[in-house]
């Protein structure tokens, strides 16, 4: 199944589209059959950015960790194939600049918390991706957040293996310059390609 971009730009004059374009649009894709849809900057099998981590509790410099990072919109793991081992997705209220939950791979989770259940637990990551025009985050500012799902390890190249990786509420209230809409249609048709 091909999994493809839908380009969501900012409307004519203006430098962001508001958070209900995204929605609207993710809503209006979602309800046609056969297809899985979701928001991600960057794309998860794409990689290219990276934030460090803490687990809870430590103080600076302490287990301190670079990890690949993608945030993501409900639905985002469908629209990949990106099976969720335990926990839940990301629900659709969560997806602002406030939210403080994460979902980690599987690797990941080994790594942080072996031989215990990762749900529940507590991951400190760094503010940075926070960021707005309105409210520049603080380079040494962690945000502890909440571990709500594992997922499963991905292959972000014919290369690399990306084995630790954490994924974050996508913030569509204050998203810049706007984020695909990756879709996965149950059949890729001239017709399924015109309703999408």
């Amino acid at each position: 199944q091909a999994v493809f971009g839908v380009g969501l730009g900012p409307n004519p004059g203006s430098t962001n589209p508001p958070d209900g374009e995204f929605r609207r649009a993710l809503a209006a894709v979602r309800a046609i059959p056969g297809v899985a849809a979701g928001v991600a900057s960057p794309a998860p099998l794409r990689g290219g950015r990276q934030t460090r981590v803490r687990p809870n509790g430590t103080g600076p410099g302490e287990t301190e960790l670079r990890v690949g990072l993608s945030s993501v919109s409900d639905g985002t793991f469908a629209a990949f194939g990106i099976p969720l081992r335990y926990g839940r997705t990301f629900r659709e209220p969560e997806l602002h600049s406030a939210s403080r939950v994460v979902i980690v791979s599987e690797t990941l989770a080994r790594r942080l918390w072996p031989g215990r259940n990762p749900l529940g637990q507590t991951l400190a990551v760094s503010e940075e991706h926070w960021s707005t025009r309105e409210r520049p985050a603080a380079p040494d500012a962690f945000r502890v957040c909440e571990v709500i799902g594992v997922a499963g390890d991905i292959q972000m190249s014919q290369k690399d293996e990306n084995h630790e990786l954490i994924y974050l509420p996508i913030p569509l209230d204050v998203l810049i310059g706007g984020a695909p809409l990756y879709v996965r249609p149950r059949s890729v048709t001239a017709a399924s390609l015109a309703e999408i």
